[in-house]
């Protein structure tokens, strides 16, 4: 089942703050441990704003062939279920590029 969840606030409240700890307690297995890969994206670099497929954006964080087949492997094991992604900046984005 897909979850979903959207933090709002003011600038300078602690977004990415949160969002940068949600990383680190999942990389110490403190959070989300049915996901496999976590990805937090900052929104505002200008090379995650070229990337237009799930396919492109493993390749992004896993520039090696063989670490990227292989994560892609997996996804289409599970369907894509083990798969979180933190999106930071959304907010910020020109409309034109607001999809989800």
């Amino acid at each position: 089942s897909q979850r979903n969840m959207l933090v709002e606030g003011s600038p300078g409240v602690g977004k990415t703050v949160l969002l940068k700890h949600i990383a680190y307690l999942w990389a110490h297995d403190e959070v989300l441990t049915s996901t496999n890969f976590l990805f937090l994206l900052q929104l505002q670099d200008p090379d995650i704003q070229q990337i237009t497929s799930l396919h492109a954006l493993i390749h992004h964080f896993y520039p090696q062939e063989k670490e990227a087949l292989e994560v892609e492997t997996r996804l289409l094991q599970d369907g894509g279920q083990s798969v979180t992604l933190l999106l930071d900046g959304y907010d910020e984005l020109p409309s034109n590029q607001l999809v989800l």
